[in-house]
């Protein structure tokens, strides 16, 4: 039972290290670019826990703009240099993120999984975050 206890544990303890080392590789970032469903995404995560989401539907003609105090990763998986996760905020804010071959990919979060990637540009947002207070 000793023994079921410790894998348990050193899994949890894994999935915290993967997920930290993820949100370290995101926080003070500027995301811009296109989910695979063709919506247009310009998010900033900053490492103080502020967040701004904006998504524009080309069909629909409208901007969805969500901001928040906290953020935080889970589900992080790594396959070498490579990741997939979770990202979440206040009040069901849900998406999906990927690195797969050096290239960042945003995508929705749907039933614990992440669907429809598209590219992202990933850039510093140091200076926005300052701005977001």
């Amino acid at each position: 039972m000793r023994e079921y206890k410790r894998c348990v544990q050193r899994g949890k303890r894994r999935q915290r290290r993967a997920n930290l080392k993820v949100q370290r590789l995101i926080a003070n970032s500027h995301l811009v670019g296109t989910r695979g469903d063709g919506a247009s995404v310009d998010d900033i995560y900053c490492a103080s826990g502020k967040w701004r989401g904006s998504t524009y539907l080309r069909g629909e003609g409208e901007t969805g703009i969500s901001e928040g105090k906290h953020w935080w990763i889970v589900k992080a998986r790594f396959h070498g240099s490579d990741f997939t996760a979770l990202l979440r905020g206040e009040e069901g804010y849900e998406i999906a993120l990927a690195r797969r071959h050096g290239q960042y990919e945003y995508g929705i979060a749907a039933f614990g999984k992440g669907i429809e990637y598209g590219r992202v540009t990933k850039t510093d947002a140091t200076a926005e975050c300052g701005a977001l207070g």
